[in-house]
């Protein structure tokens, strides 16, 4: 699972991008780089600790994303 295929606020993204590679300014993020590490982590399975602290970053960084399960 890549975040290109979870996220779709990247995949609208993306398909204006004609390149390879592209810069996506997402200012104001919930929880920081920090808080987006932790969910792109969970997009490739990488095992993340959650806490009571991460749990509402996270959802909110998933709303950001407009992650749902139907992109799964």
């Amino acid at each position: 699972m890549t975040l290109l295929k979870v996220c779709l606020k990247i995949q609208k993204t993306n398909r204006y991008e004609k390149k390879q590679y592209a810069r996506i300014t997402l200012p104001d993020f919930p929880g920081g780089s920090e808080t987006f590490e932790a969910a792109v982590k969970y997009c490739y399975a990488v095992k993340i600790e959650l806490t009571l602290l991460k749990i509402a970053p996270l959802r909110c960084a998933g709303e950001v994303l407009e992650m749902t399960e139907e992109y799964w």
